[in-house]
């Protein structure tokens, strides 16, 4: 299945055929790789985990819950920034946009990710910060957990989440509390 990813090339070419550029669509290509080359250069230059997500990550994983990250980012990006922040192995799985059939919103994204790690999507809970998070979440009928800090151009309150957390402190009881 063939769909525009928002990490692609594609997504400039028309603006380099626009300005007159020859051969847009090689130089977007070499434009691209020359941006996901530094983005994996200084990938966690000056990245930090928030405030509690690690203690509520790992209360989580001993409680048996399976954690996978869904992302339209390239898994190995992905990959890489939690291996700098020595938070890779919380994780049971990492779905990049690389690996799925469609991107966030697409239900696709979500359903896939829960499958690579052999987890039901009628025990999945998605959390998340942005419109892409609670798209998926609701195209795949999952509970929706938001924070309300990150990054999201929409205030994650009106993006109409199950829970809205403040902190990652709160991260465990929300789950509890939509699994209850």
């Amino acid at each position: 299945m063939a769909f525009h990813q928002p990490w692609s090339p594609l997504a400039a070419s028309g603006g380099l055929t626009e300005a007159g550029a020859k051969d847009p669509d090689g130089l977007a290509n070499a434009l691209f790789g020359r941006f996901l080359n530094h983005c994996g250069a200084h990938i966690a230059d000056e990245s930090l985990p928030f405030p509690g997500v690690i203690d509520a990550l790992k209360e989580l994983k001993a409680a048996g819950a399976k954690l996978v990250v869904c992302t339209n980012k390239p898994a190995d990006l992905s990959i890489s920034l939690q291996t700098k922040l020595s938070m890779v192995a919380l994780f049971d799985g990492v779905v990049g946009i690389d690996a799925v059939t469609a991107a966030k919103p697409n239900a696709a994204h979500l359903i896939e990710a829960v499958e690579s790690v052999g987890s039901d999507l009628a025990r999945t809970v998605m959390v998340g910060d942005a419109d892409t998070d609670a798209g998926v979440a609701r195209a795949a009928a999952t509970p929706l957990i938001l924070v309300d800090f990150g990054y999201t151009e929409t205030p994650a309150a009106e993006l109409a989440p199950d829970v809205l957390i403040q902190h990652f402190d709160d991260l465990v009881d929300a789950c509890t509390a939509i699994f209850n």
